[in-house]
Order: C-alpha cells, then structure tokens, then sequence
C-alpha cells in the first residue's frame, strides 16, 4: 500500500519479539526472566534488569553503554537486546544471525527513530539512503531471521500474497 512510515514504526515491536525469540530458542537465554515490573499502579512498564542479567550479558551492555556509565534498567527493545543477539550469535559462530541482527537495528535506529519521531516523508529512496537497503532487502531479512529462530514451512512467505491473489480474484469475479 506504500505505507512506508508505518511499516518503519511497526518494526520495533517486531525486533524486540524476534530478538527475544532468537536469545530464547537459539541461546536458551528466557530474557523475559530479566525483566522487571516498574513504576506505579496502571503506569506500569517492564525494564531489562541489571541486577537480573547473568554476568556476561550485563558486560555486554555495560561496553555498548559505556559512555553512559554502563547499562542502565530500560524497557527491552531492539536498542538493548541487538548486542545481546550479536554477542551471542557470534560466540556461536552464526555469522548470518549477527548480520541480520545487527542490519536490522541499523533500519531501526536510522529510519524508524527518525519517521517515528520527527515529520518526515519516507520514500524508497529516503530509506535506501540512510540504511543502504530498500525495503524488500529489509522485509527479507525480517524472514531470514524469523526463520533462523523458528522452523518455517518454505512455502509460508507465500501465503500472505497468495491470500491477497485470492481476495483480488474474487473481485475480479464479481
């Protein structure tokens, strides 16, 4: 449909779940464990806990924030679950993981914090600059990694435009 923004906001929920998804069946890290509940009643949020990390999860974002002093308790997201994913793949060996990871974030923090923050019209071409990839290099990596962290049927990409062809032929019908 050509809604670049919105497509560009909706990714940092989805990087958060893939992120978590990734530490989870792919470290057998349960991140979720190292999350806490803050604030007061109905103004509640969940923080990535330093006191709940494992030592060297918590070294790893005390580098990545180093100049802030180390890692401080914030809500998850891709911000702070990227190097964990990263550290992690690399220790494995899954160089495609920590890529893929580490591209993603890029097109977070160089198109989506920007579309989401400020008035900006997002184009092709506006996204191609600031990350070096156009949104189906994007999208694909979004199911590379999905499917690096979950088994998927190799036809199930498929479904979404094969159910949009149907829904087109019916109207076609009519």
């Amino acid at each position: 449909k050509g809604e670049l923004a919105d497509f560009a906001r909706a990714v940092s929920p989805v990087l958060t779940d893939i992120f978590e998804l990734y530490l989870e069946n792919k470290c057998g890290i349960n991140i979720q464990n190292c999350y806490v509940l803050n604030g007061s009643r109905g103004m509640e949020t969940y923080k990535l806990s330093r006191s709940l990390l494992p030592d060297d999860l918590l070294q790893v974002l005390d580098n990545v924030y180093s100049n802030n002093g180390g890692y401080i308790d914030t809500e998850p997201c891709a911000a702070n679950l990227s190097p964990l994913v990263i550290a992690k793949a690399l220790e494995m060996g899954d160089l495609k993981a920590a890529q893929i990871a580490e591209d993603l974030r890029k097109f977070e923090k160089n198109v989506r914090n920007i579309a989401a923050h400020q008035i900006v019209t997002v184009t092709e071409k506006w996204i191609k600059e600031r990350t070096g990839f156009n949104l189906a290099e994007v999208f694909r990596m979004l199911q590379d990694f999905i499917s690096i962290c979950i088994q998927i049927p190799k036809d199930a990409w498929d479904s979404y435009d094969k159910l949009n062809e149907a829904i087109i032929n019916s109207f076609k019908l009519k």
